[in-house]
């Protein structure tokens, strides 16, 4: 959310929190952590959960996507292709967490292509990003 002088405004990023942190990682996560019990299965599958995300159209990959999807809405006949605009377009799993960084894989699917992107990012104090 964003405080503006007329009040709190939901950003078009909204949807990936709901999905993930509120959904996939908390809601999702607690039900499958009680079906599979308290043992190292259960731990390994929570850390699994954690570790995973849905890649939506956002700030940070350019709303990838979401403008031609907006673009073929017209009117209320193309209620249908409003919830596409919903859809994930990618996931992208931490394969590795050190002390400030984290090493992950990103797959992102839409308009036709596929990509696979190896990251490593955080904070590094030696290089002036803190």
């Amino acid at each position: 959310m964003v405080a503006t002088p007329d009040g709190a405004v939901v950003t078009p990023t909204f949807w990936g929190h709901i999905a993930n942190e509120l959904l996939l990682k908390t809601m999702f996560r607690d039900w499958l952590d009680g079906l599979v019990g308290d043992n190292v299965v259960g731990a390994l599958v929570v850390e699994a959960v954690n570790r995973l995300s849905l890649r939506f159209s956002d700030a940070e990959n350019g709303f990838a996507g979401l403008t031609e999807r907006v673009n073929r809405i017209s009117g209320i006949g193309d209620v249908k292709d409003i919830g596409k605009t919903l859809l994930p377009i990618g996931v992208s799993a931490d394969l590795v967490r050190l002390k400030n960084s984290a090493i992950q894989a990103n797959y992102y699917w839409h308009d036709g292509q596929q990509t696979l992107t190896l990251t490593w990012g955080g904070t590094f104090d030696r290089f002036g990003s803190k």
